[in-house]
């Protein structure tokens, strides 16, 4: 008796160290949340095969990267459709939203979402950001 006691809890203790490791290798792979935001273009415009040059080679760069839309990032595409006064509107909206990083274009809408966010990065798509007073310099881009 005492040794199928022995071999049943040496079974059950065996399953459940084995358990939390089976649930790991099921879990589903972590996405990274994107949002790619733009000034004037439709948001559903945004993808791998439209839009302008940069969103596409963005695109590009994430798969050869090993990043894929639907397997392992989410991307969240906004836009301002070319109206200024939506700006501050939109970039709070986008921040509400939480994505672990911003993708944006133009100035004006990369000023907005830096006012709106400090704990979420930016990546600008712009001309000269210390000309422009937005870094004080390139090595250490912490806003101005």
């Amino acid at each position: 008796m005492a040794m199928q006691r022995r071999h049943f809890i040496t079974l059950v203790s065996g399953a459940a160290a084995a358990w939390p490791l089976a649930g790991r290798a099921q879990q589903a792979r972590r996405q990274h949340r994107i949002a790619l935001v733009h000034s004037g273009i439709p948001a559903d415009q945004l993808t791998e095969t439209a839009g302008p040059f940069w969103v596409r080679r963005f695109y590009q760069t994430l798969r050869k990267l090993g990043y894929a839309e639907g397997s392992n990032i989410v991307v969240q595409r906004y836009s301002a459709e070319g109206r200024s006064q939506h700006f501050t509107s939109l970039a709070a909206a986008v921040v509400g939203s939480d994505p672990q990083v911003i993708v944006v274009n133009l100035n004006e809408l990369i000023e907005a979402f830096a006012a709106a966010t400090t704990t979420i990065p930016i990546v600008a798509i712009m001309g000269d950001p210390i000309a422009t007073g937005l870094v004080a310099n390139l090595a250490h881009p912490e806003a101005t």
